[in-house]
This record gives C-alpha cells, sequence and structure tokens, in this order.
C-alpha cells in the first residue's frame, strides 16, 4: 500500500453511538470535517483507537504489529487500513482521494438512488445559528404543544369538522394569484424552515449545517437534503431531537394556520383559503416525512431509536450482498425483510412512475400532433408503449442493481 494512503486524517476520534445495542456499547469513529465515519462495538474500540493514534503518529504497519504482538494481540493492519481508505478516512493526494471518492461506492439509498440538482452552501450562515438555536428548541417544542393541544381539542369539542382531503378542498376559494401562491410556498417557506429546523436544533450542540441540495429521488420525487457533517456524533437522545425538528416545524405551522382561519371554514374568505390549504400542505409535508418506507426522518427516527442502526436498510442490502457473494451466512431474517420490503416498494413506485409516464404519452398522442400515430396504424400506441415501458423498467433494474453492488456481488459469486 502506498504510504500517504497509511496517516488516518489527523481530526479522527471517537464518540458514543448506542449506549446498549444488543447489550454491548457502539462507538462511531471517524472525521467531521470529511463526514466519514465507521461504526466499532466496545470491544473493539480500544484497539481502533490505538491504531489510529500509533498511525497518525507515523509509526509504521510492522512497529504497530510488533507493539501489539507484545502485548498477545494478533491483528491485520494491513486489512484495517484498507477499511480506514474504505471509509474516507486516510489522507492522500489530492487527485488520488478524488478519483477514490469516485470510485468508492456508497449504498445509502437517499444519495444513491437520487439525482444532485443544486447545492447551496451555508457556511456563511453559521454565526446567526448560534444565537438563534440558543432559543429556537424551547420555542418550537413550546409552540407544537401548544397548538397541537388546541387542534385536539377542536377536533374532540368543537363545532367545525375538518379533514385534511376538505382541506385541500379550499383550493377552490382561491384566486389564481393565491393558488400559485400556495404551492410556490414549498419550495420558498415550508421546505427551507423544515430544514432550518433541522440545523438550528443541531447548531445548538456545536454542529452546523453545510450545505442543502435539491435532489430528485429516483429521478422522480422532489426533495431537499441538509448535510450535516457531524450529525451522528452527538448523544441519541439530541440526535433524535435533530431529525424530529423539521417535522415538528411542518405540524407547528399546519397547527398555527389552521387556528387562524378554522372559524371561517365553511365560508373562508381568500386569505383564509389560502391559510387553510398552506395548513394542509404542511400537515401532509409532516406526515410524508414520517413514513419508514423512504430514506426521510420517520425512517431514520425508526432506524436509529428502534433498531439502534444508523441506516438499517442500508445495512440490511449490505448482509444481502455478502450472501450472494459468499453463499455461506444467510441474512439477518429482520434484514431480508427489509429488502423484500424494500424491493416491493421501489417497484411500486416505479409502477407508478411508469403508468404516470403512460397517461402523458396517451394524452400527448391524442391532443397534439402524434394524431399520425393512430392515423398510420390504430393498433400501433399500444406496442410502442410496451416497448417503452420495457426499456425504462430494463434500465432501472439495470441501474438499480449496480447502484445497490447487487451486480457487482453476483459477478464475484460467479
Amino acid at each position: 500500500m502506498s504510504t500517504y494512503l497509511s496517516h488516518p486524517l489527523p481530526d479522527v476520534q471517537s464518540w458514543l453511538l448506542f449506549s446498549n445495542k444488543n447489550g454491548v456499547a457502539h462507538y462511531l469513529v471517524g472525521s467531521i470535517s470529511a463526514d466519514r465515519y465507521l461504526v466499532v462495538d466496545e470491544h473493539r474500540h480500544p484497539l481502533v483507537m490505538q491504531i489510529i493514534h500509533q498511525l497518525q503518529q507515523g509509526d509504521s504497519t510492522e512497529t504497530i504489529q510488533d507493539v501489539l504482538a507484545q502485548k498477545g494481540i494478533r491483528t491485520d493492519i494491513e486489512a484495517f487500513i484498507a477499511q480506514l481508505d474504505r471509509h474516507g478516512l486516510l489522507e492522500a493526494k489530492a487527485e488520488v482521494a478524488d478519483e477514490e471518492t469516485k470510485k468508492r461506492p456508497f449504498y445509502s439509498q437517499l444519495k444513491v438512488l437520487s439525482w444532485d440538482v443544486f447545492s447551496i452552501p451555508l457556511d456563511a450562515f453559521w454565526s446567526r445559528m448560534i444565537k438563534a438555536g440558543r432559543y429556537f428548541r424551547i420555542l418550537l417544542l413550546s409552540l407544537a404543544m401548544i397548538t397541537s393541544l388546541l387542534v385536539l381539542g377542536n377536533i374532540l369539542w368543537g363545532t367545525q369538522r375538518f379533514s385534511l382531503s376538505r382541506l385541500l378542498q379550499m383550493r377552490d376559494h382561491l384566486s389564481l394569484p393565491l393558488f400559485i401562491l400556495t404551492y410556490l410556498s414549498i419550495p420558498l417557506f415550508i421546505i427551507p424552515l423544515h430544514e432550518l429546523s433541522h440545523a438550528l436544533f443541531a447548531t445548538e450542540k456545536g454542529v452546523f449545517p453545510k450545505q442543502l441540495t435539491f435532489r430528485l429521488y429516483m429521478m422522480i420525487l422532489p426533495f431537499f437534503s441538509l448535510q450535516l457533517p457531524g450529525l451522528y456524533t452527538l448523544p441519541l437522545k439530541h440526535r433524535l431531537w435533530t431529525i424530529a425538528a423539521g417535522p415538528m416545524m411542518n405540524l407547528t405551522l399546519g397547527n398555527l394556520a389552521l387556528l387562524i382561519s378554522l372559524p371561517s371554514l365553511a365560508h373562508p374568505a381568500p386569505w383564509q383559503a389560502f391559510l387553510l390549504v398552506f395548513a394542509a400542505i404542511n400537515y401532509a409535508t409532516f406526515l410524508f416525512n414520517l413514513t419508514p418506507f423512504l430514506p426521510l426522518d420517520g425512517y431514520y427516527l425508526l432506524s436509529q431509536w428502534g433498531f439502534k442502526e444508523l441506516d438499517i436498510r442500508s445495512n440490511a442490502w449490505a448482509s444481502f450482498r455478502r450472501w450472494l457473494r459468499k453463499r455461506n451466512a444467510f441474512p439477518p431474517i429482520s434484514h431480508l425483510i427489509l429488502v423484500i420490503t424494500d424491493s416491493l416498494f421501489l417497484i411500486a413506485l416505479l409502477y407508478l412512475g411508469v403508468g404516470q409516464l403512460n397517461h402523458y404519452l396517451l394524452r400527448w398522442s391524442h391532443e397534439t400532433g402524434a394524431r399520425f400515430i393512430n392515423q398510420l396504424n390504430p393498433h400501433l400506441l399500444t406496442p410502442l408503449l410496451i416497448l417503452v415501458d420495457t426499456a425504462i423498467v430494463l434500465f432501472a433494474i439495470y441501474r438499480l442493481s449496480t447502484l445497490m453492488g447487487i451486480r457487482k456481488a453476483l459477478q464475484k459469486a460467479s
């Protein structure tokens, strides 16, 4: 191995990740500046940190091997260095690091299965976030609790009955400018405040956002992703609160808008109808973010609080890949269930996307110059759609199997 690849990043350190996972504490070892980490249990943690410290001091692998051998410890230092390399925790020349980063697989579905559209750097806002973060948590928690109790009281004892669908129907009372403003509020107001809540909760504990990225999950679902280097170095309790802060903001915004305009639900003025639709969008965003079937806030809350895993779905796919490659240790039943559930969800998402595409193609064929297709052959459109659908499905299967590492695992198995 090349010499420059044998030095861990200078800021590599460790933090307690889960205090009791299967009766064993687990630690996060990594670099906040690189935002790359690996997870080790309490039994390996002292040895891992000793090796990293000696490598940072410039000791050779042979020296470290001899020191450990004198203590009766046998371990493969070269293999451990290779593991640090795979996790992006080694120093390297800039051009080599770039190439290694491109080659290094990263199986987190949120990033791998998404297309980055644009990013906004957030470093310039850190000083303001530090001041606001001191009071934001108490303010948001208080507003969320008070407004939720008021809405719940209105549901149980109020005279105005409402549902999410009825609130969305208030769109019929909107003028065109208000209708446009309602949906512009999603990228301009609702989502930024959602991500700002994550950032302010983290800032209170010294973790600062790096950038806000607009992505398309599976090239279909648009969403914003906030990069918070060091998020998982926070204590578990505050980490969970930081993840929950985004949905909590949407719940609070929905409650406030609903409480202001609810008395006029039967005959709302245009501005009241706008607030009711605004409330509905926030409630829908709140529920959507809590779904456990997408790599969103609800999934990460369930993964870390319920399963004591940073990303249990990625771990499940990793164990499935190992089984495909070696065929010796069958994946744990929980991992197998997650792989099957995830596959079914991706199939359903692909089915909905293809169905929507077919709808647009049929509409286009009947409303535009594509009428010549039916004039040439009334049965031509159906096989054309089947051909397009087949090409999309095969391409999706190829890309997913590549990105999730399945093709590579099968190639190694053969």
